[in-house]
């Protein structure tokens, strides 16, 4: 097995990456990854329009085969535009904050993985699909973002029995994208035989547009012992 053509690393750390060197017999799978393999590690660099090809030479005789993986780099490849659709809620901003990468930069299948996953990580969407298609030059390609959101509202409603309390029933209200913000407001009650208690807390997760989160909460409670009742009303930072 071989590397040969434009090399963007040493021919013995490309075929340190390669697995088919391993198999002890032909095996069109572990080629197939081996090709996946390669063209992540161009496209990495910028190289998104490289070209493997596996060079395949029978010993028949022998029953030997070598392989030779010719490799065309190619010009590296600039993103030109980012479009994002499917997004009625989210805004834009919010989708782009999330991405590693951008417009007029250097094209890298790793960073686009990474950005996928945190837009799943956001979990204000169901599906999203990623697609790439020639910009206006050679050089340049468009990146397309739709995205498929789904409910991120969610209420809660319960009860119980306890020694203390006897009966008390839970309701809690929470949106995890505030107007399409990416913020999270939640309220929470319950009402019991000597408690009432309601508190709300506001999340920021982008506190002066930069990946700091940002908490608030308040909270109002009242409680009825024996001799005393206790009210109290506080809040907390974060």
């Amino acid at each position: 097995v071989g590397v040969e053509g434009n090399l963007i690393l040493p021919e013995k750390k490309l075929l340190e990456l390669i697995s088919i060197s391993n198999e002890e017999f032909y095996n069109r799978e572990a080629l197939r990854n081996d090709i996946i393999a390669l063209n992540d590690i161009y496209a990495n660099e910028g190289y998104a329009n490289v070209d493997i090809s596996p060079l395949i030479d029978q010993d028949e005789k022998e029953f030997i085969v070598h392989i030779a993986f010719e490799i065309t780099k190619n010009a590296q490849v600039y993103f030109e535009r980012i479009i994002i659709s499917g997004n009625s809620k989210t805004r834009d901003k919010v989708i782009r904050r999330e991405l590693r990468v951008y417009e007029q930069e250097l094209f890298s299948a790793k960073r686009l993985k990474a950005s996928v996953r945190n837009l799943y990580r956001l979990d204000f969407f169901e599906d999203i699909k990623v697609d790439t298609t020639a910009g206006s030059a050679e050089d340049k390609k468009n990146l397309k973002i739709e995205v498929k959101e789904k409910s991120t509202g969610s209420f809660q409603l319960g009860a119980g029995y306890g020694n203390v309390e006897s009966f008390f029933g839970v309701i809690n209200i929470a949106e995890r994208n505030l107007f399409g913000r990416g913020q999270r407001l939640a309220l929470e009650s319950k009402l019991g035989a000597q408690t009432l208690k309601f508190s709300v807390n506001f999340t920021e997760p982008w506190l002066f547009n930069i990946p700091l989160n940002a908490r608030i909460e308040a909270y109002n409670w009242d409680y009825s012992f024996d001799e005393y009742d206790k009210h109290s009303i506080g809040g907390s930072l974060g």
